[in-house]
């Protein structure tokens, strides 16, 4: 087998790649609102609460793992806060 039949075949699902951002230059981009910031440690204390005991909920963790597709993930997201909306 030649080098050029062996990359073809390694890379057969890969159709771009692209290099990422750092977590430091992502936050640079898109700085975190003080909103965001406050639902941030909100739920970091809810969560704490729920794995100490001190609260009865049960902690559920859902979502995709990963996201290929941004326009299916804000749809998601929108759906998924609707429905926590109306179950708090």
């Amino acid at each position: 087998m030649n080098a050029s039949s062996s990359s073809e075949l390694f890379n057969i699902n890969i159709s771009n790649q692209k290099i990422l951002l750092t977590p430091a230059e992502l936050k640079k981009v898109v700085p975190v609102s003080s909103a965001a910031q406050s639902t941030i440690l909100n739920s970091r204390d809810t969560i704490n609460h729920i794995l100490r005991g001190d609260d009865h909920r049960l902690l559920m963790v859902v979502g995709p793992c990963s996201i290929h597709d941004p326009a299916a993930a804000m749809d998601y997201a929108k759906r998924l806060k609707l429905l926590a909306d109306e179950l708090s």
